[in-house]
C-alpha cells in the first residue's frame, strides 16, 4: 500500500514539474536537434521588415541600407537602449528605445545568480536562431 501511495505522489510531483518547467528544459534541445532555422534564414525572413521600420532613421544619418556594424548600448538608470553604427570613423545614433523592465539594481554584477545586469562592454558571440525565445543572443560576459 505504501508503495502505491509513494508512486502516486512521485508521479504527481513529476507531472507538476514537467508541466511547470518542462518547456524551458526540453524546447531548446528539440530546437537544436531539429535545426529549423539558420541565422541566414531568419535574416532573409526579417530584413525587409526591419529595414522598413528603420528606413527613415537610417536616411536621417545618410544610409540607404541597414549597416553591417552595429553597437547596442543599454543605460540601466535611464532605461534607454540605443543602436549605433559607425560611418566614416564617426559614431551615429540610429535609434533609441525605452525599456521599463530589468533585473537587479544599479551597480555591477558580482556573482552568478545575483540577478544583476552586467555593466561593461561586451560582444555578441553568436545568434541562436533556434532559441525558445525570439532571436536570442549569446553575449560574452
Amino acid at each position: 500500500m505504501r508503495k502505491v501511495i509513494f508512486t502516486i505522489i512521485a508521479i504527481s510531483i513529476l507531472t507538476i514539474v514537467i508541466y511547470r518547467f518542462g518547456r524551458s528544459i526540453y524546447m531548446p534541445v528539440i530546437n537544436k536537434m531539429s535545426k529549423k532555422e539558420t541565422v541566414q534564414s531568419i535574416q532573409n525572413r526579417l530584413s525587409k521588415s526591419v529595414f522598413s521600420r528603420l528606413q527613415q532613421d537610417l536616411k536621417n544619418i545618410g544610409l540607404d541600407k541597414t549597416p553591417n556594424n552595429l553597437s547596442i548600448l543599454a543605460f540601466k538608470e535611464e532605461e534607454i537602449l540605443e543602436v549605433w553604427t559607425e560611418i566614416n570613423d564617426q559614431n551615429k545614433l540610429i535609434k533609441s528605445y525605452p525599456f521599463s523592465a530589468s533585473s537587479g539594481t544599479l551597480g555591477p554584477k558580482l556573482k552568478e545568480g545575483d540577478k544583476q545586469i552586467p555593466e561593461g562592454i561586451y560582444k555578441i558571440e553568436y545568434l541562436n536562431p533556434n532559441s525558445s525565445y525570439y532571436l536570442s543572443l549569446k553575449v560574452d560576459y
